[in-house]
């Protein structure tokens, strides 16, 4: 499926993902080979972005612990932007 422009990534070659899923509102975000400057958004099942934040990715490999804890049950989309790159992961929280 296709949202927001983007298409969800679901090859599981790819560079980012994020585990567990479904999880209990904390995961881990994992950027394997993606370097440089990388932004996410993150937006609710309506489509309200819920939290944006970037960082400059100097590892091959950075795992970011990140929570959605404080958010209510639900699916969640992730995009990713890097230099190179668009991907959107969907990610499902069950408390």
């Amino acid at each position: 499926p296709s949202y927001y422009g983007v298409k969800e990534n679901t090859n599981n070659d790819s560079n980012i993902s994020i585990l567990p899923n479904p999880n209990k509102g904390d995961m881990v975000i994992r950027f394997k080979g993606i370097t440089g400057s990388v932004n996410v958004m993150v937006y609710d099942a309506i489509g309200n972005m819920i939290d944006q934040f970037g960082f400059i990715n100097q590892d091959k490999e950075y795992d970011m612990p990140y929570s959605l804890a404080n958010h209510a049950n639900g699916t969640y989309l992730f995009v990713v932007n890097g230099e190179k790159y668009t991907v959107a992961k969907k990610v499902v929280v069950k408390k």
